[in-house]
Order: C-alpha cells, then sequence, then structure tokens
C-alpha cells in the first residue's frame, strides 16, 4: 500500500533533468494499469454470475470509481530534486492521493471472494465445512473450469497482497 506518497523506485536511480514531468508520467501510467486490472476481473465477476444484474451494476460502479479517482494521482502527484544533484525524491502529498490504491485493493478483495463463495456454492464435494475447504484450498469436488477460475484466482489475489 501507499503511504503518503506516491513511490516510484526510478526516481531515486537515475538522473532526471525534470522531476515533476517523470513522476506526472508514472502517476498517470497508474490511471489505465488500476482500472485495466480491475476490469479484467470485472469481465471474470460477471462471467462466474452469468452476467446477473446486481453483481453487474455494483462491481461496474466499483470499475466506474476506480477509473475516476484514478486521474487524482498524476493531478497532485510532485517530485523535487534532491538538494543540487539530478536525483529525484517524491515531494509531500495529500494523504488522498493513496485512495485509488486502496480502493483497488478492496475492489480485488470482493472480486476475490465473490468469485470464490460462488465456485464454492458449485462444489460437489459435499456441504460440509471440512468439504468446502477442501474445494477451497485443493480444488475437490470441482469441475476443471472451475478449479483453474478459482487457484487463477487465489494466486494472483496472493501475489497482490504479498508481493
Amino acid at each position: 500500500m501507499a503511504s503518503d506518497t506516491l513511490d516510484i523506485d526510478a526516481l531515486a536511480a537515475a538522473p532526471v533533468r525534470n522531476c515533476n514531468a517523470l513522476i506526472k508520467f508514472a502517476a498517470s501510467c497508474c490511471v489505465v494499469a488500476y482500472p485495466a486490472t480491475s476490469a479484467m476481473f470485472f469481465f471474470r465477476v460477471r462471467g462466474v454470475y452469468c452476467n446477473n444484474r446486481i453483481i453487474t451494476l455494483f462491481f461496474g460502479f466499483l470499475l466506474f470509481a476506480l477509473f475516476a479517482l484514478s486521474f487524482i494521482m498524476p493531478v497532485v502527484a510532485k517530485a523535487t530534486h534532491i538538494g543540487p544533484t539530478q536525483r529525484c525524491i517524491n515531494a509531500t502529498a495529500p494523504r488522498y492521493i493513496s485512495t485509488p490504491i486502496i480502493l483497488n485493493s478492496i475492489i480485488d478483495t470482493l472480486v476475490f471472494v465473490a468469485i470464490s463463495f460462488r465456485i464454492m456454492s458449485l462444489s460437489l464435494a459435499g456441504d460440509t465445512f471440512g468439504a468446502r475447504m477442501g474445494s477451497f484450498f485443493r480444488g475437490n469436488g470441482l469441475p476443471v473450469l472451475s478449479r483453474s477460475v478459482l487457484q487463477g484466482g487465489q494466486l494472483y489475489y496472493l501475489c497482490v497482497c504479498f508481493l
């Protein structure tokens, strides 16, 4: 998660003439990157729920909100040179600059939970808690496609949360 600033490692690594241009460019990439990854999972959750209207409206609203809030980052992100060097450092940014990052994490969590819940409800392993957990962790009792969707979502969520 971001703290009070937008962390761009390249700012500290390479000499740059215009730090503000670099941070604005990097933050502008977030305007595309965050909604694009969320859109991919929006279509996945729509597919798992067979285009359910309520699911589509709920996650569509979240995707639209993320897209709109992503424009905050390039507007308020600022960087400056470190003393007389050509190296850059993030300037102080308002706390709300991390709002799109937090919303993206919330959307990822909700999509993961929604897809996992739906797939677990389709499990043929049994109705006991142990059987459901076996389906969740090992894919027991799930068709091949459902197991693949579940395990792909688990892998993505694990990478997003812990890397």
